[in-house]
Formats: C-alpha cells, sequence, structure tokens
C-alpha cells in the first residue's frame, strides 16, 4: 500500500477477472482514498468490460465479483467500483478500434506531459514492453530502474528530458553509448550493479552531470579518465569498484582533485574527485 500512497497517477485497468482478486479491490480502495487529493488522480481502463459491468457488478464482473459474497470488506469493494467508473478513462472498444499497441500509446501520450517520475521495478520476462513505454514519456523528468534486466534500452535517449537517473540492476555488464545523449542529465546513479564491468568512454561529454553515484559496483574494473575535469568544480562522485591487480577501491569527492583510494596496491591516480 505504500507504493499506492508515493504515487502521483493510478491506471486502473479492468478486466473481466479484475473483481475475482480480493487484493486487488483492496487496492482499489486504497487507490479511491489517496486520488481524492490534489496531488494524485485515477484513470479506469476499461480492457474488455463494459464500466456498466463494472458500475453494477454484472455480467463477466459480476460472475468474478460472486465469490467474495461473504467476505467481509464486500461494501467497501462495491463502493470503490461505482466510485472508479465515475472517473474519466478509457474504454478499449471505443478508442482507436480497438487497438491494443495503439490504444497504450494514446494512454501514455495522454499521461506523458503531467509525469515527472517514474520508479520501474522490472524482470527479464517483461523488460520489452515495459521499458519501451517508458522510452515514450518525453517529459519524465526522474526514472530509477530496478531489476533483473540484462541490459538498458539502446533508445532510452528519448527521455530528452530527464534530469535525475539511477539504476539498480546487478545483471547488467555495460551501459548504452547512448546514455551520454541526455542533455539534461544532473544526476546518474548506476548502485548495486553486480556484475557492471565499464562506463562508456564518452560519459564525460554530460555537461550538466553534477552528481556521480557507483556504489556496490564490485565488477567495475575503472573509469573513463578525465571524468572529474568533464565535470568540473563543486560536482560531487562516490565510487565503489575495484581495479585489475588491484583491491577494492571507494572514494568520495567534489570534483576538485584526484579521488582518494584506499587499500589500492599503487599510487596511480583515477582521475576522479576528492573531498579532502
Amino acid at each position: 500500500m505504500r507504493s499506492i500512497e508515493e504515487s502521483r497517477f493510478y491506471i486502473i485497468v479492468f478486466s473481466k477477472n479484475y473483481a475475482s482478486s480480493s487484493w486487488c479491490l483492496e487496492e482499489l480502495v486504497k487507490i479511491m482514498e489517496c486520488q481524492k487529493t490534489a496531488e494524485q488522480t485515477a484513470y479506469p481502463v476499461f480492457y474488455d468490460v463494459e464500466p456498466t459491468e463494472v458500475r453494477n457488478q454484472t455480467g463477466a464482473v459480476g460472475e468474478a465479483f460472486a465469490k467474495h459474497v461473504e467476505k467481509e470488506g464486500i461494501g467497501r469493494w462495491r463502493d470503490a467500483l461505482k466510485e472508479a467508473t465515475g472517473l474519466v478513462g478509457w474504454e478499449l472498444k471505443n478508442t482507436v478500434d480497438g487497438h491494443e499497441a495503439k490504444f497504450i500509446h494514446q494512454i501514455v501520450q495522454y499521461i506523458s506531459p503531467k509525469l515527472h517520475f517514474v520508479n520501474l521495478r522490472v524482470d527479464q520476462k517483461v523488460v520489452g514492453s515495459s521499458l519501451e513505454s517508458i522510452c515514450g514519456l518525453r517529459y519524465l523528468r526522474e526514472l530509477r530502474v530496478e531489476g533483473s534486466i540484462r541490459e538498458v534500452p539502446k533508445d532510452m535517449w528519448r527521455l530528452e528530458c530527464v534530469e535525475k537517473l539511477s539504476f539498480r540492476m546487478k545483471e547488467i555488464k555495460h551501459l548504452p553509448d547512448s546514455i551520454c545523449m541526455f542533455k539534461h542529465l544532473k544526476y546518474l546513479e548506476v548502485s548495486s550493479c553486480l556484475h557492471l564491468e565499464q562506463l562508456p568512454e564518452n560519459i564525460c561529454s554530460l555537461k550538466c552531470l553534477e552528481e556521480l553515484h557507483l556504489k556496490g559496483c564490485t565488477s567495475l574494473l575503472d573509469i573513463p579518465n578525465g571524468i572529474c575535469y568533464a565535470m568540473g568544480k563543486n560536482k560531487f562522485i562516490t565510487s565503489f569498484f575495484k581495479r585489475k591487480n588491484e583491491e577494492q577501491v571507494e572514494g568520495i569527492g567534489d570534483g576538485n582533485n584526484e579521488i582518494k583510494r584506499q587499500k589500492a596496491s599503487t599510487s596511480e591516480p583515477i582521475n576522479e574527485a576528492n573531498n579532502e
């Protein structure tokens, strides 16, 4: 329920089996409570059911809802279903001739200008559809991606307004060169990416980058030379990785000097920042 409280928008997809899940119905009650505030908005999507079926629990929705007749929360669930159908939303069969892909695109285009932050948790099975949809959010300001996916989509650069980007994906081994096309990126976090081996050489071209965090990237062998010079003064860098034939290296800096190195077997500088 915490994720519902922290969300800005809710897309409620009603299907024939939606009402069969008591958990979905409890979440709906919570969404209806939250969406009454000025900061949160809910949008119903009627996938393969009629709004009247949801409102009155008839047809396929009624059959699914019937299994809850003896349960204590049934009154609250009925009220939430009725309330949700009174909100502005979309009905698949009456939109773009029922074409699912165009239908999803239309919803994304509508929400995109209003959406500034996305916290996306995905696994390898759903990476394609989830991240492709996210890449269409042109006005997105902040994106956090977590999960077990193995690579970052190359066309993520389409998120041209992103200022804060976080990756927490232990399976990825490298970041695409296209990440350097984020013209407005100020904050880049690549945390706990256990298999990440290298960063793009042209990461230094991120002119607006102010903070770079590499905590927990224990397979990262090195970082591009000159990164602190590219970021300039008063910038913030943290890192925790290892170089070939060395023990672990960690440091924290402000962009003025070279990074402080601990437990390293040589004194060769890493060309990052130091906060001494």
